[in-house]
């Protein structure tokens, strides 16, 4: 599976310029990833935040690459408002927080 094509331009919040081709790439491949799962809308992803959160803290310990997931969602859903994507912004925010040694 595939996820949807996303056709708009998102800026980078400190340039204030489109995101670099390695990020879309990066994030495509992501959201490649989360697709195989079912979730191949964006509709999915807001629907099922829970689920996807499950998956991805289960797939990999480092918050780092949680954090490449959780930008590549943000992206896809950039039209939603932010009380749409609650789930994905407090994993994104516990994901930030230092990882224990």
């Amino acid at each position: 599976m595939v996820f949807e094509t996303l056709t708009h331009t998102k800026l980078n919040k400190k340039t204030g310029e489109p995101l670099s081709e390695n990020s879309v790439k990066i994030y495509r491949t992501l959201l490649n990833k989360i697709s195989k799962l079912g979730y191949d809308t964006k509709d999915s992803l807001v629907k099922n935040q829970a689920k996807i959160v499950s998956h991805i803290n289960s797939a990999t310990n480092e918050n780092h690459t949680k954090r490449q997931y959780y930008s590549a969602i943000f992206y896809a859903l950039d039209e939603y408002s932010h009380t749409d994507q609650s789930i994905f912004y407090k994993a994104f925010q516990e994901a930030k927080k230092p990882q224990p040694k």
